[in-house]
């Protein structure tokens, strides 16, 4: 399977000292946000993923989101380092009714586990450069002036929203 590998294409180029956390601001404001466009259509083969989306329903061969909308949902492959080496963001999308503005549920599942890990209303994802646990953070961006920032927590094996970030 091929892997969108994010954080290749975020910090390549990158020297200097290492990134902390209070640096999200810095790297949020530079982070390259991948939207749906960057994901591919779902094949057979994924069917254990989407299985594991709970906000995803399957009638037959059509899949309705939460609000109960058709939906086509959208994957994206991640590599996030550490234990998380096969990642799939499913993009979900729907009516502002369901998401407002941003558009789509992104929820992450760990495809070695069949676990969801964590899950946002958001219009884009980036990988950061700071690692938690050694697993690489996590920025949702939404429609308005603020991204959501996320961390790997080791003890529940799934991300936690730590802080929002102003994208202004």
């Amino acid at each position: 399977m091929k892997y969108i590998t994010l954080i290749g294409m975020l910090t390549s180029g990158f020297s200097g000292p290492a990134v902390h956390a209070q640096d999200y601001k810095t790297q949020v404001a530079n982070a390259r946000f991948f939207s749906d466009s960057a994901t591919r259509p779902v094949t057979a083969a994924d069917a254990r993923t989407l299985h594991a989306v709970t906000s995803l329903k399957q009638d037959d061969e059509i899949y309705k989101n939460s609000c109960g909308e058709k939906v086509i949902p959208r994957i994206m492959d991640l590599r996030l380092d550490g234990s998380l080496t096969s990642v799939s963001a499913v993009f979900i999308g729907s009516s502002r009714q369901c998401f407002g503005k941003a558009g789509y549920r992104v929820t992450l599942i760990d495809n070695r586990s069949g676990r969801t890990i964590g899950s946002a209303v958001a219009s884009g994802i980036s990988v950061l450069q700071t690692q938690h646990g050694g697993v690489c953070d996590l920025s949702f961006s939404g429609p308005g002036t603020s991204s959501s920032v996320w961390q790997w927590d080791p003890a529940s094996s799934r991300y936690r929203h730590v802080t929002d970030v102003g994208n202004r």
